[in-house]
């Protein structure tokens, strides 16, 4: 997990950024990564979990692209999340 930098509820890996919520009614974190058009989620009941399933996520959705032979989306940049 060298590449997840984790900055209160956001997560980043290989550029994908990834807001994470914490539903207290179910006692779960989930997530959704924010600076692409694909729609890729994340869930887990710790910490650890949910930074696990958002590098799981990611890694999922590169290598689902590369099985049909399309290159994955490549994330906004920051920036133009915030404009």
């Amino acid at each position: 997990m060298n590449n997840l930098i984790n900055d209160m509820s956001m997560l980043n890996y290989k550029g994908y950024m990834g807001q994470v919520e914490f539903d207290d009614e179910v006692d779960i974190f989930h997530g959704e990564v924010i600076n692409t058009r694909s729609v890729i989620t994340f869930q887990g009941k710790t910490v650890q979990e949910i930074k696990g399933a958002f590098i799981d996520s990611i890694e999922d959705y590169l290598d689902f692209c590369a099985e049909l032979g399309e290159k994955p989306e490549k994330p906004y940049l920051a920036a133009s999340l915030l404009l």
